[in-house]
Formats: C-alpha cells, sequence, structure tokens
C-alpha cells in the first residue's frame, strides 16, 4: 500500500494557494514550480498523509470545497473565478508559438514577477499557446490586450 500526501502552498501571509495530492511530494513540487505561473507565490508547504490514494482524493475535494484554494479554479464547484479560454482569433492572428510568446512576454502587462526571467515568462507563454482551453489568472489582461486587432501586426 502506498501513502499518499496532501499538500497545501501557502504564501507569505498564510493565504491558501493550492491544495493537491501525490506520492512523491518533492517531483510535485518541481513540476508546480516549473508550469505554474503562482509558484513563485509559495513561502510554505504543508504535508498529511494518507494510508490510502482514496482517502487523499477524499481530503483533497473537502479542503478544495472547504477552504477554497485560490488557484484550485478548476476543482471548485461554485467557484465565482472562472477559467478563461482563448479568443478564437487571437491563435489565427499571431500564427506561431515563438510569434505569440515574444508578444505576450514583451506585452506592458505581462507579470512581471515569474522569477523576472524572459525564460519564465516565454515559457509561460508557451504553456498558453498549447492549453488553449485555459489562460492563467495572471495572463488574462495579456490575453485581452493582445486579443485587441490592433495588437498584432
Amino acid at each position: 500500500m502506498t501513502k499518499t500526501a496532501l499538500y497545501r502552498h501557502y504564501d507569505s501571509a498564510g493565504t491558501l494557494l493550492y491544495v493537491g495530492i501525490t506520492s512523491s511530494p518533492s517531483r510535485r513540487i518541481a513540476c508546480h514550480k516549473n508550469a505554474s505561473d503562482w509558484f513563485y507565490r509559495v513561502a510554505n508547504i504543508s504535508l498529511d498523509w494518507h494510508d490510502t490514494l482514496q482517502d487523499a482524493k477524499r481530503a483533497e475535494r473537502e479542503a478544495i470545497r472547504e477552504e477554497a484554494p485560490a488557484m484550485n479554479i478548476a476543482l471548485q464547484q461554485n467557484s465565482p473565478k472562472e477559467r478563461h479560454s482563448f479568443p478564437e482569433g487571437l491563435i489565427g492572428r499571431f500564427g506561431t508559438v515563438e510569434a505569440f510568446a515574444e508578444a505576450a512576454s514583451a506585452h506592458e502587462l505581462a507579470p512581471k514577477k515569474l522569477n523576472g526571467s524572459k525564460r519564465t515568462l516565454d515559457r509561460a507563454a508557451v504553456y498558453m499557446w498549447k492549453h488553449r482551453g485555459h489562460v492563467p489568472f495572471m495572463w488574462q489582461p495579456v490575453v485581452e490586450a493582445l486579443s485587441q486587432p490592433e495588437a498584432a501586426q
């Protein structure tokens, strides 16, 4: 039987950012670090171990429902936050992931605190391109601005 951890990510003010489950916390944290636009805000991580995956899933659902972590938007029922998606014309306007990444990363509304590196900003832009059904909340103003007809040349 493999134990499963329920983990919580908190920011420096103690605000709950994310709740998840994993059998390998170090591997899952590395995934969040590389792929999540909010990970730079994480200041503290807690782990609660469960004997079974089913127990951990149940605890995760309950924690998300009761504690409403800011970044678990997809799993929150009746969440006031919406998942935003790419406007259809935006993809055709840029044509390539490189063109979109360059425009999104350089935009004045692009998040500035993503480790401060253009590489990180580009990686986030590429993520949005590949996962066209989801625009992370920090990038919503950029996508909206780039959706305007005069934004892409």
